[in-house]
């Protein structure tokens, strides 16, 4: 007996992993709904139940009916109250401490979620939980402690990949001038307004209110892409080519030149934002992993520029030994640490680019 049931639990729990987020999200959302339906079900009785009391020991109270109709009851009615409440806050742990076994098995699959699908998930289950804490006027532990869980496991798997396509946007970065497009200048603008309101670009439309029904608007994966193309207004346009982009980005009244990784990174930045802007309850951690973000991407640079220095002085030390097979690595080494971007005229290398480069740099 057992052994069967072991076996069917663990049968569930493959079943629940395997499953894609949508057939997931459909089985999640019809479960707390009937569940909290059902939670509605024991209030509606435990009240029917004490109204049924009061009635009785009134009527019978009342000189005006029949003897018969008047029979004797008295009962404890703070006592039964509490005894009721009891029942309900049972009944509603039991079942917030059932559902959150079933999410915990989809942790790790949660954690890799986009933020969008994460967001929608995470709004539904929160949802519940406030409105199981409000049916039985305290707190459920269960399901909140789960949520709060999968949360710091999802922001940390989200920090974690930014962190490395950020380090590879500047590995990767020619480091030549980009011109800037309206839709990355909009990026810009998104997140000095995210200083003082939440930005339309980086606000999430809200699930429907857990009651087993859903308004059929899934949410899509688009939000994250870059937030939509904005129109220039009027008198704006400066520095913009014929093509619709400027050849520099504008912050508030400065302007600035930019290469591919700067505007990435800034898009990046936006992801954080959107975690920032959309689940409140993740705000101190995530600010400060938006912080480390940051540093780290400036380090990827500095870090750069530092071996950029040593291949310098080792080419230097190469050329500057007279050995026959140094002097070949060192124009080698010129030719690697010069590599032209894609799409630009190669440079020639002689004796004369090396003297060059090592004594005017």
């Amino acid at each position: 007996m057992d052994q069967s049931l072991t076996a069917k639990s663990a049968s569930l729990a493959q079943s629940l992993k395997t499953m894609d987020h949508e057939s997931f999200m459909l089985l999640l959302r019809n479960t707390l709904g009937s569940l909290l339906r059902c939670l509605h079900g024991v209030e509606a009785q435990s009240q029917a139940i004490l109204d049924t009391l009061d009635s009785i020991v009134t009527n019978s109270k009342d000189p005006s009916l029949p003897r018969l109709s008047r029979s004797p009851l008295s009962y404890d009615s703070e006592t039964l109250k509490s005894d009721l409440s009891d029942i309900l806050s049972s009944a509603t742990e039991l079942g917030n401490s059932r559902v959150s076994k079933i999410a915990s098995v989809r942790a790790e699959q949660h954690a890799q979620l986009k933020l969008r699908e994460f967001f929608q998930y995470f709004e539904e289950s929160w949802a519940f939980v406030v409105a199981c804490e409000v049916l039985c006027r305290r707190m459920i532990v269960g399901f909140r402690g789960s949520l709060v869980s999968q949360s710091k496991a999802f922001l940390q798997a989200f920090h974690g990949k930014r962190l490395q396509d950020s380090a590879k946007l500047v590995e990767d970065e020619q480091w030549g001038q980009i011109e800037v497009s309206q839709r990355s200048q909009r990026i810009v603008d998104v997140i000095i307004d995210c200083a003082v309101k939440d930005a339309l670009e980086v606000v999430f439309a809200k699930p429907s209110p857990v009651n087993g029904v859903t308004n059929g608007a899934s949410p899509t994966s688009s939000m994250e892409t870059p937030p939509p193309t904005a129109s220039v207004p009027n008198g704006e346009g400066a520095g913009i080519a014929a093509t619709g982009n400027a050849k520099y980005l504008k912050v508030e009244e400065r302007t600035y030149y930019v290469v591919s990784a700067t505007m990435q990174v800034l898009q990046l930045v936006i992801d954080y934002l959107k975690v920032i802007v959309n689940l409140p309850l993740m705000n101190m951690e995530c600010m400060s992993r938006l912080v480390e973000f940051l540093k780290v991407s400036v380090l990827s640079r500095l870090d750069l520029d530092r071996r950029t220095e040593r291949t310098r002085l080792g080419i230097q030390f190469a050329y500057m030994s007279g050995c026959p097979w140094c002097r070949r690595y060192a124009l080698s080494g010129i030719k690697e640490h010069y590599r032209p971007s894609p799409g630009s005229v190669p440079r020639a290398f002689s004796w004369q680019t090396i003297v060059s480069h090592i004594y005017l740099n």
